[in-house]
């Protein structure tokens, strides 16, 4: 999957187009349409009115993972010594 999307009915591909659920209306919106002016001051007011969305959290953050600040170290086992005494050859 190449992360497209394709809506088919009945064999027939459909034409679509993805809307932005987060838009927000600007001063300029406002003062540009004269008819729609009341409509639009009116929809700014509630969104700024309203809450904040949640912010959300990454599964480092849901786990609760808090970094220690140590760095790995190196493999400890008898096949990494090996590994390192074969390389200083």
């Amino acid at each position: 999957m190449d992360g497209r999307f394709e809506a088919r009915w009945k064999g027939r591909s459909l034409p679509y187009k993805i809307f932005d659920m987060d838009q927000r209306v600007t001063h300029a919106a406002i003062t540009g349409n004269k008819r729609l002016s009341a409509v639009l001051e009116h929809i700014k007011e509630m969104q700024e009115a309203a809450p904040p969305k949640p912010k959300v959290r990454t599964n480092s953050e849901k786990m609760g993972y808090k970094p220690n600040g140590r760095r790995p170290s190196r493999p400890s086992g008898s096949r990494a010594k090996k590994k390192i005494v074969h390389a200083a050859e």
